[in-house]
Formats: C-alpha cells, sequence, structure tokens
C-alpha cells in the first residue's frame, strides 16, 4: 500500500475547486484533518470526500445526540442522518449547470 499525506495548499485548492460553498468555519478544519492525516492508497478526493462526509455527520447534524440520548446504533443513525448529510454537502458544492452558458450547454 501507498501512504500519502496530502499538503495544506492542495487539500485548500481542492476544496474550493469542489466545495466553494462550504463556509470558512467548517472549511479550514476540514483541510486541517485531511492535511493532518496519513492515507492509504486514495486520491485527494477521496481523502476530502471521507473527512467532508464524518465532518458533516458529526458536527452539523443529530447523529450524536441520537445516538446518547435516544440509543440509536450507528448505523441506525446514519440512516436517519443521511439526507441531511446528503443536503449539507450538496449545498457546499457547485452549481455546474447553471453557471454555464448556452454556448457550453448549461442552464442559465
Amino acid at each position: 500500500m501507498a501512504s500519502i499525506q496530502f499538503r495544506l495548499k492542495s487539500v485548500r485548492r481542492h476544496m474550493q475547486k469542489h466545495f466553494p460553498n462550504c463556509p470558512e468555519i467548517h472549511c479550514g478544519e476540514i483541510v486541517r484533518r485531511v492535511a493532518d492525516r496519513v492515507w492509504e492508497d486514495t486520491t485527494i478526493g477521496g481523502a476530502v470526500g471521507i473527512i467532508v462526509t464524518n465532518y458533516v455527520r458529526h458536527r452539523l447534524t443529530d447523529y450524536e445526540m441520537l445516538m446518547k440520548r435516544h440509543g440509536l446504533t450507528r448505523e441506525e443513525a446514519r440512516i436517519a442522518e443521511a439526507d441531511a448529510v446528503s443536503d449539507i454537502v450538496s449545498s457546499w458544492q457547485p452549481l455546474l449547470g447553471l453557471l454555464q452558458g448556452p454556448a457550453t450547454g448549461g442552464l442559465i
């Protein structure tokens, strides 16, 4: 297996391109978490995707509360919060088709 550690600058650039609507308060923490870890056999996109999803689940949804207060298992809590995680992650991504003009086949 190949080990890799991504540089802060590279991770920041990736976040700006793929999650441009991520608030800076969250972006900085996500960038740090990706850059601080040694990764095995993954791309920068894979690493960012893992951290973004986990960060959103644990920090921005009721996932933890569902397990602590309501006794749900990790899997039950993940299922319960899956739509919320997806909605938040999607809201951070660019609106690709809507930002392109007619010359590129996009919608305006």
